[in-house]
């Protein structure tokens, strides 16, 4: 038996008869088993258990084995994947992204891997989330689950949890309704053009020059349809107070441009510009594999 103090958790080996050991998972306070990894036979000789030692450093797992006489070195990584958030991003890259999971120590040189194998570093947040920004890509997923994210916290030993990550094409406004408005008045605004999509964090961008204002949320976004969204445009003084002056409260035209997102350039200050920020597919949300753990993901 060997227990990790980060995932709070004890793990027990269990040899059924005649068949290979099993590595299993338990909660240290509630006992519920939450994981397992089973071991494999090699050319009719099951792996048999019989010594486990932990690097908590590198957060690893080491299983000593014996296959027909022979010694043999498992290796299971103390820390794994269980939902990302959004589950969707821009194929033109930037879109920051939260990995969430457990045993995710901080490590100098943790690294995210996307389809094709491109990297990017990762942002600690806590042992059960860290954030990481995403790649360009020259293709959009050809399905909702997307393709598999993983994370390495040493070089070489990533995560096999296969959470995918869906990449789509950036949506695009054609026109708003009203297009004029004060900046200091709160109203909806109907957004038209293409590639929204359902997600927790569909976000609109009011912008002008030198700042900018988002609002996220059912009470300020409402998706009508993969053409069609309403936006609450948020009191904005306050954003813009550094560069209006007070009592100044013009009226300007918005001019619609084929971009996510649009500016308004009044006379006398910021009015209002709109823009979604993020998609999502088939209903959004992804979660972890029900079935255990696997093999180098305990």
């Amino acid at each position: 038996m060997a227990a990790d103090a980060l995932l709070s958790a004890v793990f027990v080996i269990v040899r059924p008869p005649r068949a290979a050991s099993v590595v299993c998972k338990v909660q240290a306070t509630s006992l519920e088993l939450y994981g397992r990894v089973a071991l494999k036979s090699r050319n009719g000789s099951p792996e048999v258990v019989y010594a486990m030692a932990q690097d908590p450093g590198l957060r690893r797992l080491y299983i000593l084995t014996l296959v027909a006489g022979q010694p043999l070195i498992v290796t299971l990584l103390l820390y794994a994947l269980t939902a990302i958030e959004p589950p969707v991003a821009d194929v033109a890259g930037g879109t920051e992204i939260t990995l969430q999971g457990e045993g995710l120590a901080l490590a100098p040189n943790s690294v995210c891997q996307f389809a094709g194998g491109t990297q990017a570093n990762v942002t600690w947040v806590s042992e059960s989330a860290v954030k990481c920004i995403t790649q360009p890509v020259s293709f959009t997923s050809a399905s909702c689950e997307g393709e598999a994210l993983e994370v390495a916290l040493t070089p070489g030993h990533l995560t096999d949890n296969r959470l995918g990550l869906r990449r789509v094409a950036t949506p695009i406004i054609e026109s708003v309704n009203p297009s004029r408005g004060y900046f200091n008045v709160p109203e909806w605004v109907q957004v038209l053009g293409y590639g929204f999509m359902a997600t927790a964090t569909l976000s609109c961008r009011f912008s002008a020059e030198g700042f900018a204002v988002s609002v996220t949320g059912p009470g300020n976004v409402v998706l009508l349809g993969t053409t069609e969204l309403q936006c609450r445009q948020p009191d904005a003084r306050a954003a813009a107070a550094a560069l209006v002056p007070r009592g100044l409260s013009r009226r300007a035209g918005l001019q619609p441009q084929r971009r996510q997102v649009q500016r308004h350039r009044p006379a006398g200050g910021p009015a209002r510009g709109a823009g979604p920020a993020s998609a999502g597919c088939c209903g959004g949300g992804n979660a972890a594999p029900t079935d255990g753990l696997h093999e180098r993901c305990v």
